[in-house]
């Protein structure tokens, strides 16, 4: 008997008996009103989600959410904000940003999270957006499906 077949024989005569596996709890309790939940989640957080009104444009929305703010930039085509992005691979070059639009990925109505990627928004995560003054676009705002 080889080494491997040794050690191999050993291990199925040591192997436990098979048991069934455990019984995985539903988490589906089913969101009655997915934005509104959503909203809640967000306030707990210390977040605050703006509806956009339909007679006015993104951008005239954004700026009256941040009337103060002086740079706004987007990474998407619905927000021209007040400078255009350019990725240096330099996080320092958006320093001076206010404000930032990015798009959600989705989000998690029972947590009020939102997931930030790099697909679709044409940023690296080291590119130097700070989370806590960011304005965030959700394209799922209006179409929500359970």
């Amino acid at each position: 008997m080889s080494s491997r077949e040794f050690i191999l024989a050993n291990v199925r005569r040591r192997q436990p008996a098979a048991t069934a596996l455990p019984l995985v709890p539903v988490f589906d309790h089913g969101v009655l009103d997915p934005l509104a939940t959503f909203g809640a989640a967000l306030e707990r957080m210390g977040g605050t989600l703006a509806a956009a009104p339909r007679d006015i444009s993104l951008d005239d929305f954004i700026r009256g959410l941040f009337p103060d703010a002086p740079v706004i930039c987007s990474a998407t085509a619905e927000v021209r904000g007040t400078r255009a992005i350019t990725v240096s691979g330099d996080p320092r070059a958006l320093a001076d940003v206010d404000v930032g639009v990015v798009r959600a990925a989705f989000g998690v109505a029972e947590t009020g999270s939102v997931a930030l990627g790099e697909h679709g928004n044409g940023l690296a995560a080291g590119d130097g957006f700070r989370l806590n003054s960011t304005a965030i676009s959700y394209p799922f705002a209006n179409s929500v499906n359970y």
